[in-house]
């Protein structure tokens, strides 16, 4: 591992925000501690479609998220509605 990677992942693995990495498909591939505790999922990585945790996300208004999220100059400007493994609602910015 270079140094490069092991800050990266010291940075994402370490950080008091819940970060997660997915495919523009929306499948999970990396997730921190931080987001897995958002989604209530400590413990376990989820191997799932990251829109099983927006409410009414299909194809479209999936990518219309991301479209959002990427487009935005101030990642707080967007609080969005998630659903948690338990099926309690939480909201996120």
């Amino acid at each position: 591992m270079t140094s490069q990677e092991g800050l990266f992942k010291a940075i994402f693995m370490d950080a008091p925000v819940g970060i997660t990495i997915i495919t523009s498909e929306g499948k999970i591939l990396f997730s921190n501690e931080a987001f897995l505790r958002l989604v209530g999922k400590l413990g376990s990585v989820p191997s799932t479609n990251f829109c099983s945790f927006l409410p009414d996300c299909e194809g479209d208004k999936f990518n219309s998220f991301l479209d959002e999220s990427a487009s935005s100059s101030d990642v707080r400007a967007k609080e969005t509605r998630y659903l948690r493994a338990d099926g309690t609602v939480s909201w996120w910015r």
